[in-house]
């Protein structure tokens, strides 16, 4: 039987001041592609997030997080990753109430 290892990729972090009205991306591009992911809204604000910096993927509230498992359930013979080259971008869901404090993060696995 093969071995499944699950390992993280460098943490991707956008600090509070950060923030505006336009996307910024989090980190430099992925240079693997990863199964799950984890991020986190750790300012006092709502956040947008993209997988493009384009389009809004999805919200999170303040001091929140989300997981998205994009293997659950699914054996070794599956393989749905993202892509390599991927990059996340968050922005600020009111850019007139900015942060005034914590950061973004996202932590992959592959």
């Amino acid at each position: 039987m093969d071995e499944q290892r699950i390992t993280s990729i460098e943490l991707r972090s956008l600090p509070w001041n950060s923030l505006g009205a336009v996307y910024m991306g989090l980190g430099t591009v992925f240079s693997q592609a990863f199964r799950f992911f984890h991020v986190q809204n750790l300012t006092n604000r709502v956040v947008v997030f993209s997988y493009d910096g384009i389009n809004d993927a999805f919200y999170l509230p303040v001091y929140s997080y989300q997981r998205i498992d994009c293997e659950w359930n699914k054996g070794p013979e599956y393989s749905l990753t993202t892509p390599v080259g991927m990059r996340w971008y968050a922005r600020l869901n009111d850019p007139l109430d900015p942060p005034t404090m914590g950061s973004v993060d996202i932590t992959c696995f592959k």
